[in-house]
C-alpha cells in the first residue's frame, strides 16, 4: 500500500494529543499510529499563521558549456555504507545525540535524534516529533508525488533537491530525489514555517547521515570487476596482477596470493587469516606511473562482510619490478 500526502489539521493534532495523552511516548521511542486516510489530503494547519512572502528565486548560474557551477550534493562522499555503529554522540558540529533506525521497507536507515519519536504505520515508518506535526519520511520513486509550488532559498543549492510543496498556513513539505544502490527514492520533510529554523537543520543533519544497508544473507564473495585492458604493457601486467590477488583473496586461497607478491609476500597473508568475506566491485583509480618511487598503484573498491554488516572500503595495490624487470604487488593497504 502506499502511502499518501500528509497535511495535519489543528483539530486533528488537538485530538490526537487528547487521545494520546494517557499513553504518551517518550522521546525516542515507538509509537502505533492509526492513519485515516483522508485526513493525509485534506487537513490543514496553523490557520492562525499567515504566509510569509518569499522573494523569486534567481536563476541559477551556469558556466558556458551549460554546467551548473552553485549546486553540491548532500552526499559529497555517496551514501556510505552503514558500519555497525548503532549510536553517534552527536552530528558533526552538535551535541544532538542519535541512533541508528533502519528503514523497514528499504534497505537504507538514518542516525535518529533521541529527542524524535518513530511513527510506526502500516506500510512504512516515519520519524518525527509533535505528534507528527513534523515529520521526516522515506519512499520509493512514485509512492509519493512532488507537487512543488515554491523553491525553498535554503535548499535550492542542493542537486537532489526537488521542490517545496508550500500552503497558505505556512506548511512545507521539502522533496528530494535520492539515487543510491540502485534505488530511486524521495526523501520528504514536513514542517511549518515559525519552525524551520530549528527543524530544517535538524532534519538535514539526518538526511546527510543516511547509509545503506547490504543484506548479510545475499553477500557474494568474489571478483565482480570488468578489468580493462592496460594503456601498455606495464599497466597491463598490473592489472592482471591485480586481478589474480584479488581473486585469491575472495577464494582465500595463500599459494595464489603468494605468487603475486614479492619475497615477503607471507605478511600480507593477514588479508586471509580472517573471518571476512570479499567482493570486489569497481577499480577507484588507475594511478600513473611515479617515475621516483618506480611505483605503479591501483585502488581497488571492494565489500568486505565482518561480524555480521556488510561495509565498503578500497585498498591500494602497489606494484614494482624485481631486478629481472617483472612486476610484483609490493603492498596491499
Amino acid at each position: 500500500m502506499k502511502r499518501k500526502l500528509r497535511k495535519i489539521m489543528v483539530l486533528a493534532v488537538f485530538t490526537l494529543s487528547i487521545l494520546t495523552a494517557c499513553n504518551d511516548t517518550s522521546n525516542g521511542k515507538t509509537t502505533e499510529v492509526t492513519k485515516d486516510p483522508q485526513s493525509n489530503e485534506t487537513a490543514k494547519t496553523d490557520q492562525e499563521t499567515k504566509p510569509e512572502t518569499k522573494p523569486e528565486t534567481k536563476p541559477e548560474v551556469t558556466t558556458d558549456t551549460g554546467k551548473d557551477t552553485t549546486k553540491v550534493t548532500v552526499f559529497p562522499d555517496g551514501v556510505s555504507y552503514y558500519d555497525g555503529t548503532d549510536r553517534l554522540d552527536g552530528f558533526e558540529g552538535t551535541k544532538t545525540a542519535a541512533i541508528f533506525q533502519k528503514d523497514p521497507n528499504q534497505p537504507f536507515g538514518f542516525y535518529i535524534p533521541e529527542t524524535m519519536e518513530t511513527y510506526k504505520l502500516e506500510d512504512g515508518t516515519e520519524w518525527g516529533m509533535d505528534k507528527q506535526r513534523n515529520l521526516f519520511s522515506l519512499f520509493e520513486k512514485g509512492q509519493v508525488t512532488v507537487d512543488s509550488n515554491f523553491s525553498n532559498p535554503a535548499l535550492v543549492k542542493y542537486k537532489e533537491y526537488a521542490g517545496t510543496e508550500k500552503d497558505q498556513y505556512g506548511s512545507y513539505y521539502d522533496f528530494f530525489n535520492i539515487t543510491a544502490q540502485g534505488h530511486e527514492l524521495v526523501v520528504r520533510l514536513h514542517y511549518f514555517e515559525k519552525e524551520k529554523d530549528t527543524t530544517l537543520p535538524l532534519f538535514m543533519n539526518v538526511l546527510r547521515m543516511m547509509r545503506y544497508v547490504a543484506d548479510p544473507k545475499a553477500f557474494k564473495p568474489g571478483v565482480a570487476i570488468d578489468f580493462p585492458k592496460g594503456a601498455d604493457d606495464d599497466e597491463e601486467a598490473v592489472l592482471q596482477l591485480v586481478k589474480k590477488s584479488t581473486t585469491a583473496i575472495a577464494a582465500k586461497d595463500k599459494s595464489a596470493l603468494h605468487a603475486t607478491v614479492g619475497p615477503n609476500g607471507d605478511a600480507l597473508d593477514f588479508l586471509i587469516d580472517n573471518k571476512n568475506k570479499y567482493r570486489f566491485t569497481e577499480i577507484v583509480r588507475i594511478a600513473p606511473y611515479d617515475k621516483e618511487t618506480k611505483r605503479k598503484d591501483i585502488v581497488i573498491g571492494y565489500e568486505v562482510l565482518e561480524n555480521g554488516v556488510v561495509k565498503y572500503s578500497n585498498n591500494t595495490y602497489t606494484s614494482l619490478k624485481d631486478k629481472e624487470g617483472k612486476w610484483y604487488i609490493a603492498n596491499i593497504d
